[in-house]
Parts: C-alpha cells; sequence; structure tokens
C-alpha cells in the first residue's frame, strides 16, 4: 500500500476525534448492499453497479468530509450478482466475489487496486477474510493457495499455514486466529508457533498483538492469553462481535455495545444515540464503527468516539416510549395513543389480534397467508422530543367486522428493524357500530 495512504489515516485520526459530548458520526448507504466494511475514516460498501450493467461498485464514504465516490466496479458475468466479502483498514481494503468465477482484489484509498485471484473454483470451500493493522489475512480460498494467505503490501499472497478453511478469521500482525469447529488456532507468523484453544460456541473470534484470543459466547466475553491455563471472564452476559485494539476490546450484547479493558474491570456501555440495531464493524482504537438502522429507518454506519463522555440527556438508540396498555375504539373507528421518541421515529404500526395457535404472527399458513388478523392501522412518524405526541390508530376491515368484541393484540412495527419499544398495547376495546 502507498506511505500516502498511512499519512491519510494519520491524519483523519486527527479530523474524526470528537471533542468531549461529541455526537457519533453516522452516514447512510444503499438498501441493496451486498457487504460493508470499516477502515480508519473510511466506510466501504459494495453494492450493485449503476444501471442494468453487471457489476460490483465499492464505495467510499468518507466520514471526515461525508463525500461518497466509487472506488472500482468489478464485472461479473453470472446471472445473479455473487457473494461480496470485503474487509478494510487504514491502508486500503480487500474486496472478493464468488460463483462460477472467483475475483479477490486489492485496493487503497487513493483508487489504485491490483488483483490477486482470477480463476474458477478447483474446491468447494468457506471464503474467510479478516484485516490486520497494515496487512491482511485470506483462508478458504477456493482456488490458489490450499491454505491461509496474508497479502503483502505488494500484492503478494504468503502462506501462514496448511488448514484449508475456517469458520472464523481473526489477524493482528503477527499473531493469525482460524476458528475450525469447537477449536481455535493461534500461530505466531513470525516463529511458526502455535497453540489451540477450545473456542466453544464463540460465532466470532479477535486476537490482539501478543496473541491474546477473544471469545464472545452465550456465557459471556473472553480472554485467553498465551501460557494461560484458563480464560479469564469479561463481561458475564451473552456477547457477540468483537474488535479489539491496544488493550480494550469493543463488543455487541442484546442491548447496546459496550468496551472493556483485557485487564478486567467495568464493561462501559458506548451512547449510540440516533441508532438503532448496532451491530459491531470495526475498532480502531479511537473510533468504534457500528451497522446500525436511524430512526427513521435508514440503513447507516454510526461512528463514535469510544472516550466521549455522554452528554447530558443524551439517550441511546432509537426508544419508542407507548403509554398505554389498552385501547378502546369508538364508533368511528379510530383511537389515539401518546408515544415519546426521545431521538425521533418512523414505521407504520399495526394491532394485531393475538394467534390462539403458538407460532409467531409473522409465519404463513398452508395457503401463504398470514394468520393473525391485523385489527388497526397507525403511522408513526415524530420528530426527536422528550415530550408525548398523539399517534392515531384506525380500524381495518376486518377490525370494523369485529366491532362489539374486546380482543388481545400485540402491537407489530414494520419499515423500522431499528426501534425499541417500550410499552405495548395488548388488549383492544372495540366498540359497536
Amino acid at each position: 500500500m502507498r506511505p500516502r495512504a498511512l499519512l491519510l489515516a494519520a491524519v483523519l485520526t486527527l479530523v474524526l476525534a470528537p471533542s468531549a459530548g461529541a455526537e457519533p458520526v453516522s452516514m447512510p448507504y444503499s438498501e441493496n448492499f451486498l457487504a460493508v466494511a470499516y477502515g480508519l475514516g473510511h466506510v466501504l460498501v459494495a453494492e450493485p453497479g449503476p444501471g442494468a450493467a453487471k457489476s460490483v461498485a465499492i464505495r467510499d464514504l468518507r466520514l471526515a468530509d461525508r463525500s461518497d465516490r466509487v472506488l472500482l466496479e468489478i464485472p461479473y458475468s453470472e446471472a445473479e450478482a455473487p457473494d461480496v466479502e470485503l474487509v478494510a483498514n487504514a491502508s486500503g481494503y480487500v474486496a472478493a466475489l464468488g460463483g462460477a468465477h472467483i475475483r479477490v482484489i486489492e485496493g487503497d484509498y487513493d483508487s489504485a487496486q491490483r488483483t490477486l485471484l482470477d480463476c474458477a473454483p478447483t474446491r468447494r470451500s468457506q471464503l474467510a477474510m479478516a484485516a490486520g493493522t497494515a496487512s491482511f489475512a485470506l483462508a478458504g480460498l477456493p482456488c490458489g493457495p490450499a491454505g491461509p494467505v496474508t497479502v503483502t503490501a505488494d500484492g503478494t499472497l504468503t502462506p501462514a499455514g496448511s488448514e484449508p478453511a475456517a469458520d472464523a478469521l481473526a489477524y493482528a500482525e503477527p499473531f493469525l486466529a482460524l476458528r475450525s469447529g469447537d477449536t481455535t488456532t493461534v500461530r505466531d507468523l513470525t516463529t511458526g508457533a502455535e497453540r489451540r484453544v477450545a473456542s466453544g460456541d464463540a460465532e466470532s473470534i479477535a486476537v490482539t498483538t501478543d496473541g491474546t484470543l477473544l471469545k464472545p459466547t452465550t456465557d459471556g466475553l473472553f480472554a485467553w492469553p498465551p501460557g494461560a491455563t484458563e480464560p479469564s471472564l469479561l463481561f458475564k452476559r451473552p456477547a457477540g462481535g468483537v474488535a479489539v485494539v491496544a488493550g480494550r476490546a469493543v463488543f455487541d450484547t442484546f442491548t447496546a455495545p459496550r468496551i472493556v479493558g483485557l485487564g478486567g474491570g467495568t464493561a462501559h456501555t458506548l451512547s449510540t444515540p440516533g441508532a438503532g440495531l448496532t451491530s459491531l464493524l470495526g475498532f480502531d482504537g479511537t473510533h468504534a464503527a457500528f451497522q446500525s438502522f436511524s430512526c427513521a429507518g435508514a440503513r447507516q454506519v454510526t461512528v463514535v468516539d469510544v472516550d466521549a463522555p455522554r452528554a447530558p440527556g443524551e439517550v441511546s438508540g432509537c426508544p419508542v416510549r407507548i403509554a398505554a396498555y389498552g385501547l378502546r375504539f369508538p364508533k368511528s373507528g379510530k383511537a389515539t395513543i401518546r408515544v415519546s421518541c426521545p431521538n425521533g421515529c418512523r414505521a407504520r404500526l399495526r394491532l394485531v389480534e393475538q394467534s390462539t395457535e403458538r407460532r409467531p404472527c409473522d409465519a404463513l399458513d398452508d395457503t401463504g397467508r398470514n394468520h393473525c388478523r391485523t385489527i388497526a392501522t397507525a403511522r408513526l412518524d415524530l420528530p426527536a422530543a422528550q415530550g408525548r405526541r398523539p399517534v392515531h390508530f384506525t380500524l381495518t376491515r376486518t377490525g370494523r367486522r369485529l366491532r362489539g368484541r374486546t380482543l388481545d393484540v400485540i402491537t407489530s412495527s414494520r419499515g423500522n428493524s431499528g426501534l425499541t419499544f417500550h410499552g405495548e398495547i395488548r388488549r383492544a376495546v372495540l366498540a359497536g357500530a
């Protein structure tokens, strides 16, 4: 990679460093995305090329100036868009297109790129890719080298072991971690020394520059340093995706992302106001990037300064607070509830009759129809405010046919996966005609 790219990364660190209490930076990306990755100051998105052209476009969303440009377009001949894998770091990225023809391309943020592989698959395997600080690691290539490889600055593929495939891959020069089944191999690429660690039900892994393995599981987040006979527990509740830099780990939980030091201590919650359903994308030591949804329902990448204190009155995510349990519909067929959305909210709401069958209301029956009846709908579209605002429900045709009944219902939303509901309407009284 070009030295200029490394200089740019250093400059971006200064540009992106928010002042105390600064809000996260968010940038939207296409609903049709094929893959997304984060490198220091850059969000890379792979999406279908423009028009009817059979190509995959790699877009660079620069956070410093909020610019959006296409770095390259990769043509393909298959009938449908191929599978795409994408990883990035401060220097650049690696993109891999699967299908009947395999292409693996390395590029930088100055639009320079080189082809690493261009071939037809010779074996079936699951491709795994990981970004180190200044280079990349690949495993499970369907053609070319059979084992894992690292990608040097000039595009050379250097063998890094003999494993034909990996379920998950992590890389922090000089250590490479490969998970296969319930075992992870951590290898020092400088000396060739390696150790095997039981990784259990960990779906993702991370490794540090000293060879410490991070594994999030349903039992918590664990760190397993070299030489230790057992891992140490950093967080005692279920943890998801994890990234580690400079002795600190950022990880997903069911409620909110957190950060914790590898030496232990409190796992602090990271505040993400206006970002719902976050999923960790990357961590560079200062900023953590998350895939998320805006409170209006748009896909976005949100980048937060992990050391910025929470601003007074700041509310994380996209909470929706419903101040009602039951709702009475008069003869007009309209009823009003009061809702507060501290960061704004937009979605379509439905009141759905509780199913007498023990299956979710979004399941379809044998005829392809939803077996739960929608009795009323409402449009949720509120600006950010602490106070409660009115939201109006209107009976559907089905709801009007059920006049005179009292129904057990559930509140269902569509159009925004990022909203978190607090409170729910559970009963609807339908006045007679």
